[in-house]
């Protein structure tokens, strides 16, 4: 017993911990208030809230940047807007990406691991199981 438990405990040091769980996305249209929840540490509820008390509408085409900026700094994450082409592995932020068939899509990114809030890949997946997608811009988190 007390050797299985010891192994456990060595396998899960190993392993590393699992520090995000993943939020879904309910619409087709809101990845970014998932994507925003996972970075924020809050619940699904509690980052939409917060969108819909800045007055920002999902509309057709999902969240702005600059509206994802606004509502990360409402629960009190500050990011900052990078046009880039490559992800920063050491950083965390959200990624804006387009998806294969020109879709723009919201997805947390944490030290080189990727949550999508469209579960349609392992979570969390590396930036290299993500290579067809390309990366438009990264908004890091500063604070």
């Amino acid at each position: 017993m007390r050797r299985a438990l010891v192994v456990l405990v060595l396998a899960a040091a190993c392993l590393g911990p699992r520090i995000h769980e993943i939020v879904p996305q309910r619409t087709p249209l809101d990845c970014a208030v998932a994507s925003l929840a996972m970075l924020a540490g809050k619940t699904y509820d509690e980052t939409d809230r917060a969108r819909l008390a800045l007055g920002i509408e999902i509309g057709t085409v999902g969240m702005y940047p600059d509206d994802i900026v606004r509502v990360a700094a409402m629960l009190g994450v500050t990011l900052t807007r990078i046009a880039t082409t490559a992800a920063p592995l050491s950083d965390e932020g959200i990624l804006i990406v387009t998806l294969r068939g020109g879709d723009i899509h919201a997805v947390y990114l944490s030290r080189g691991d990727v949550y999508d809030p469209l579960e349609r890949w392992p979570v969390p997946y590396s930036m290299a199981q993500m290579s067809w997608r390309s990366v438009v811009m990264f908004l890091k988190r500063v604070n």
